[in-house]
């Protein structure tokens, strides 16, 4: 019997990458979600603070015994800190709504509705680079 060669090695590790992903996401929503609850939508204007989640995400997903597959090592931490700020732009979005809903000038309205895209674009890219950033270090240090 021969021994069955396995296909190329994938190029996200999903276990990773949900533990990667998933604390800092859960954090930063509750205590976005519990300040807008609680009467504070504002606390979502340090949505640039917790783009430093994403080094931490990165750090985390390359810490996996798995994560360096295929040959993009940073393939996966970058995914990490997309999906990421996706989420932190999202949450950052739905508090803004929140505060427009006060709002009754459009031209108001108009200007937070271009400043919520502009915060949701650059928490992608801000914590797409922070991840695989956080992920280097990691990589340097394990030689890897």
């Amino acid at each position: 019997m021969e021994p069955r060669s396995q296909g190329p090695a994938p190029l996200i590790d999903p276990s990773a990458l949900l533990n990667a992903v998933l604390p800092p996401g859960i954090f930063w929503g509750a205590l976005v979600i519990l300040a807008s609850v609680g009467g504070y939508p504002g606390a979502a204007c340090l949505t640039p603070l917790a783009w430093l989640l994403a080094l931490w995400a990165g750090m985390r997903y390359a810490s996996a015994p798995r994560s360096i597959a295929g040959r993009w090592p940073a393939a996966g931490p970058a995914l990490a800190g997309v999906l990421l700020g996706l989420w932190l732009g999202a949450l950052f979005i739905a508090a803004n709504v929140q505060m427009m809903a006060a709002e009754t000038a459009p031209e108001e309205i108009r200007r937070g509705w271009g400043f919520a895209a502009l915060m949701a674009g650059a928490s992608v890219l801000g914590c797409g680079v922070l991840s695989v950033f956080g992920a280097v270090l990691i990589y340097r240090r394990s030689g890897g």
